[in-house]
């Protein structure tokens, strides 16, 4: 109750003094225009964007949320100081400092207390501030996440300048002394970023960021809730309180005629530095063992597993240089994206260049076109116009990498041509994959003696004809010479690749897999979705399936039970549903399900690996029951991409990058008219700051008569 009657009073210094409403109209009003030129600046660029490109969508978060909050942090800076130290210099200037000091109350409650009532003030200034989000709701679909985590920020970052502002207050008596130090103090804890991304040491760039205010508050404005930041805030809060707690209990020293003993003041300094040490032990602590929430819709700014694989295997400094201007298409895009690779690996730096203001910049390094993100690492340079996650993930796998991924896509037995354009060809799977650093050739086997030795596997997509004995050979030597094969096997009557499987324990049914109840729905049951897939690497991510169009089914021999005769190994990679069959009447199709018929699930994709001593190699093998899905025609489908990335990353040794399919995420868009954005200004920019102002008034007017 103590406590309380404290806040109460000093909240009636800043509720019922003319300072708390001069602070409030100036907050609104500055506030407001900040509003309002974010906006009016968005609604000016995506009507001249929606001009040059009509489908493009200019993400409402990227250019009103995210910095808004930015400017309010910058807006807070200078209007923080200023309530803050009010109360000690107050009490000192009224003399009822000293009778706080031998009142009943604890110095705890008075540090407290006070520390309270400013934020419960600061709280205040907040709500009002609610209004801007509700008018982008109310006309645009905003991401909430991004809002809740930049409030929580601000608020934090609030408490932590109100802390250092008490705290520098409880040892001056001049106002205007402690809200010169205190805005001093905070802008060094803003430097002391600046001057840690501008460090050529990591150690010392992460050492100096680790401090700073401001580098904290970065992810809560963009939607990440990092538990180093929170910890980060709750430390500096509760040690500066724990610096004005201890300073008012230096203040009756500080005034007393004897002063300090020399062991006094070594205890209480070895009692602050002790604090101080716990501080940084639990903050390194956090540090090193922390969690990152992302907030966003869509999770827009997680990276996926197989992107974090990547970026930690830069061992040398990279740099990223986006020649963007802040208007140009994917500018947000790429910065969120290389700001998570800064995050997550300090050897990443970024510059963004304009190309108009910077063009001997953009001239050394080529740069024609806007929107050209540019690697640089070790002595290789890469250019890229992508946006995405995993094409610029891409990149800088193609930049760590020291070996070559040649392909051979086997021909002259009827199978999917990769020149081939229409809905039956493989030009859309070369496209697709040449850009994940995979080079592809055609080969014949009917005119080599052999695989090319530079082969990191082969690929038989659809192979109509019986193969020859010559070109029977060639495969079984490729493969026990360490070799890689994805057979992607049409269903009967095409080749089955019987010599090649039978020798491996694999057996193929020669059927047709039917579906009724988990197939593309008003098409066919024998194009069925497999969603069944075992832990394997190539197929553990996958959660909505593939899609194949007519598939035929595996059957393991016998003897593969028999682990002691077997050194090889075999898993099956995807199954079909339980409702499903073999169908093994292939004259009519579709027929009923018959006691002839194979009863599901039914394997449909197999890996194999096998171990050869005398050439300490492995071979492996995905094998598949249709090659349709890989066509352009079936290709983008479900997660059939996934599945033929995943198979090629395996087959090849390049487990380190699995395909992730781009994410689709909902853009957050506004669209006003100029009436309703003239509304807007009069109502944030001229309405609510009169508001506080009236009060205000009123308050001095009948303040005497409410004490």
């Amino acid at each position: 109750m103590k406590t309380l009657a404290l806040i109460k009073k000093d909240l009636k210094l800043l509720f019922f003094t003319p300072l708390g409403y001069i602070v409030l109209v100036l907050f609104t009003l500055i506030s407001g225009l900040i509003f309002y030129t974010l906006l009016s600046s968005y609604i000016a660029k995506f009507l001249q964007m929606a001009m040059i490109v009509p489908d493009y969508k200019m993400n409402v978060d990227n250019y009103i949320i995210t910095p808004m909050f930015s400017n309010y942090a910058i807006l807070f800076l200078i209007m923080i100081p200023v309530i803050a130290i009010q109360f000690y210099p107050n009490e000192k200037k009224s003399g009822t400092f000293d009778l706080l000091h031998i009142s009943k109350l604890s110095l705890g409650q008075i540090v407290m207390g006070k520390f309270i009532a400013t934020v419960i003030f600061y709280i205040v200034m907040l709500l009002i501030t609610f209004i801007y989000p509700i008018i982008i709701a109310r006309n645009g679909n905003p991401d909430f996440g991004p809002i809740f985590t930049g409030y929580l920020g601000l608020l934090l970052m609030g408490m932590s300048y109100i802390a250092l502002g008490l705290f520098i207050s409880s040892f001056l008596k001049s106002k205007v002394s402690a809200v010169i130090m205190t805005f001093g103090v905070i802008l060094l804890f803003w430097f002391v970023g600046w001057v840690g991304s501008s460090a050529h040491s990591v150690f010392l760039k992460t050492v100096f960021q680790s401090f700073s205010l401001l580098e904290h508050y970065y992810n809560f404005g963009k939607g990440l809730l990092d538990t180093r930041d929170l910890s980060y805030y709750i430390s500096f809060i509760s040690f500066v309180l724990f610096l004005n707690y201890r300073m008012l209990r230096l203040y009756p020293y500080l005034n007393s005629f004897r002063g300090f003993t020399k062991s006094f003041k070594l205890n209480e300094s070895m009692f602050i530095i002790l604090i101080f040490g716990i501080v940084i032990i639990l903050n390194v602590f956090s540090f090193r063992h922390y969690h990152v929430f992302d907030l966003t819709r869509g999770n827009r700014l997680s990276l996926s597993s197989q992107s974090l694989k990547v970026i930690e295997k830069i061992e040398t400094p990279m740099e990223i240089m986006m020649f963007f201007k802040e208007d140009t298409p994917g500018y947000f895009e790429v910065k969120d994206l290389v700001e998570e690779f800064l995050r997550l690996n300090p050897l990443i730096s970024l510059k963004i260049i304009d190309p108009d203001r910077e063009l001997e910049k953009a001239r050394e390094y080529g740069i024609k076109v806007y929107g050209t993100t540019l690697f640089e690492y070790q002595d290789k340079i890469e250019r890229t116009q992508v946006t995405t996650e995993m094409g610029l993930i891409n990149v800088i796998f193609r930049l760590i990498l020291t070996e070559k991924f040649n392909i051979y896509i086997i021909s002259g037995n009827g199978e999917h041509s990769i020149c081939d354009l229409t809905t039956q060809g493989l030009s859309e799977f070369i496209k697709k994959f040449k850009n994940e650093g995979y080079e592809f050739e055609r080969l014949n086997l009917n005119s080599v003696e052999e695989i090319p030795g530079d082969a990191a596997c082969i690929i038989f997509s659809g192979t109509q004809k019986e193969l020859n004995a010559h070109s029977k050979k060639v495969i079984k030597n490729y493969f026990k010479t360490g070799g890689s094969i994805f057979l992607c096997i049409e269903p009967p009557p095409c080749t089955s690749f019987d010599f090649f499987l039978n020798e491996y324990g694999i057996l193929s049914n020669k059927d047709i897999v039917i579906d009724r109840k988990n197939s593309l729905y008003g098409i066919s049951p024998m194009m069925p979705i497999i969603i069944n897939f075992s832990n394997h690497v190539i197929g553990g991510n996958i959660s909505d399936g593939i899609i194949l169009p007519i598939t035929s089914s595996f059957s393991f021999m016998e003897f593969i039970k028999e682990k002691d005769k077997v050194d090889f190994h075999l898993y099956w990679l995807a199954k079909s549903s339980q409702d499903s069959y073999g169908e093994t009447n292939l004259k009519v199709l579709p027929c009923s399900q018959d006691d002839k018929d194979i009863k599901g699930p039914l394997i449909i994709s197999i890996a194999l690996e096998k171990y050869y001593e005398n050439n300490e190699k492995f071979s492996k093998a995905v094998i598949i029951g249709d090659s349709d899905f890989m066509t352009n025609g079936f290709l983008k489908l479900s997660e059939n991409i996934d599945f033929i990335g995943n198979s090629l990353n395996w087959l090849t040794h390049r487990n380190t990058l699995i395909y992730i399919r781009p994410k689709e995420i909902e853009t957050s868009i506004m669209r006003l008219n100029p009436v309703q954005v003239s509304y807007i200004f009069l109502f944030v920019v001229v309405l609510i700051p009169i508001i506080p102002l009236l009060l205000g008034i009123l308050v001095f007017i009948f303040r005497r008569r409410w004490r």
